[in-house]
């Protein structure tokens, strides 16, 4: 099992930020781990999204996403093969014209990874697809 947060402020509004993670179809083109971003369901609350995407090996699996307009985004695993496990939560906190940005990531994978290689994979790729979408919000 492999946990990770992290904060940062973005310079950009927190409704832009939000319709930037929600856009899941737009990942491939600014996100380079993920390969390929599909919405399979989608309502007013919530929608579930196939990803594929480099995470120790190339992987697809599907998400249940939910919001809370402009202030939290969280998800959790609906089926992968790889994961057991991946939740977490984009939360944003407006602070005019900057946003308190807070991500936290919880992955578990079924194949054997060691530990700390799994740690190393989140806490290296983390920072970096953090600031991917704080380039594509501030734009």
């Amino acid at each position: 099992m492999a946990k990770a947060e992290i904060k940062k402020i973005f310079n950009a509004k927190a409704s832009d930020i939000f319709k930037t993670v929600l856009d899941f179809e737009s990942y491939p083109q600014f996100v380079s781990e993920v390969k390929n971003a599909k919405i399979l369901k989608k309502n007013k609350a919530s929608l579930e999204v196939e990803l594929t995407v480099n995470f120790v090996k190339e992987t697809t699996y599907t998400l249940k996403v939910q919001w809370e307009e402009n202030k939290k985004i969280w998800w959790e695993l609906l089926e992968g093969s790889i994961f057991k496990k991946n939740s977490g939560l984009w939360k944003f906190e407006d602070l005019g014209s900057q946003t308190q940005v807070y991500y936290s990531l919880d992955v578990e994978v079924k194949i054997f990874v060691p530990n700390m290689i799994l740690k190393k994979a989140v806490a290296v790729s983390l920072p970096k697809m953090v600031e991917s979408f704080k380039k594509q919000s501030e734009a």
